[in-house]
């Protein structure tokens, strides 16, 4: 990590967001994360790149499908723990972070895949059941979406 510290978004990008909540609160706005990461100095890939490009051009909705050609990306399902840990045994209270925070980069199945993950993060303070993370986890994503394989398990 010394050596190649941009490699790391799956933490600096959490960070940003936490650090966002820290000064601005639980409550803090849209903006105040879209301008934390559009500004932040740090190189970013694929779907954050494609949103902080658009952030800076002014575009609205900078994770929509129509602005953002990898919406569908893993970027934010990589990111979207942090709204877990913070939401322990909670997890619509995840769900809501990676509804204001995640839609900045992804939607459709990138968005999904990061309420997911968030919810099971969240869900792991609350049990030590695999099967039961996992299922409760899929409640939070509409079984209509590209991850409806998990469905199955």
């Amino acid at each position: 990590m010394d050596e190649w510290s941009w490699l790391y978004d799956d933490i600096y990008m959490d960070l940003t967001f936490v650090d966002v909540f820290e000064k601005k609160g639980l409550d803090a706005p849209v903006k105040d994360f879209t301008e934390a990461f559009a500004q932040a100095e740090y190189p970013l890939w694929h779907a954050n790149q494609a949103a902080r490009y658009n952030i800076l051009q002014g575009i609205e909705a900078p994770g929509h499908w129509l602005n953002n050609p990898h919406a569908d990306d893993i970027d934010y399902q990589i990111e979207a723990d942090f709204a877990g840990l913070m939401n322990p045994g909670m997890p619509n209270s995840a769900s809501q972070v990676s509804d204001k925070i995640g839609h900045l980069m992804c939607y459709g199945d990138g968005w999904y895949g990061s309420v997911y993950v968030g919810a099971m993060y969240s869900l792991a303070f609350a049990s030590d059941d695999i099967q039961d993370i996992v299922t409760e986890a899929l409640k939070t994503i509409p079984k209509e979406s590209g991850l409806n394989v998990f469905q199955t398990l």
